[in-house]
């Protein structure tokens, strides 16, 4: 009878910890999405080339966008300069450019890390990405 309440007992302690992983998982994933939002716009505005605007044409200077969606992202979401934190851990951070038909820049960010959360040994993959075509009320 013991052995069988024990059991019980484990069982939920356990199960209460993935929940509470899940839960946080889920927090963190949104979280994540909105931090990216931000950096994006910071990026944008930060790496915007005025001379080649007075041209008629959108150009973003790439290195300038890549560090300043690196730092914001960073700042937003508590991260050191490798984009690791107390519940992140192995993050990358990838920003491509890309101009469509219209020579308007188009920019995607992948943003893959490992959380943990209750269980120190266990880990969850956490892949977010977004997609933003240039707009021009950035400006």
């Amino acid at each position: 009878m013991w052995m069988k309440m024990i059991g019980v007992i484990v069982f939920g302690v356990i199960a209460l910890g993935f929940i509470t992983d899940g839960v946080a998982a889920y927090k963190t994933y949104f979280a994540i999405s909105r931090g990216m939002e931000l950096a994006l716009d910071s990026a944008i505005v930060h790496s915007y080339d005025e001379q080649s605007a007075r041209g008629g044409l959108v150009q973003l200077d790439k290195d300038t966008l890549r560090q300043t969606a690196k730092e914001e992202l960073a700042r937003t979401l508590k991260l050191d300069n490798q984009l690791n934190g107390t519940f992140l851990k192995d993050s990358t951070l990838e920003l491509d450019i890309s101009y469509d038909d219209d020579r308007d820049p188009v920019l995607i960010m992948t943003f893959r890390s490992h959380f943990s959360f209750t269980f120190k040994g266990v880990s969850y993959p956490v892949q977010v990405a977004k997609k933003v075509p240039y707009y021009t009320d950035y400006i």
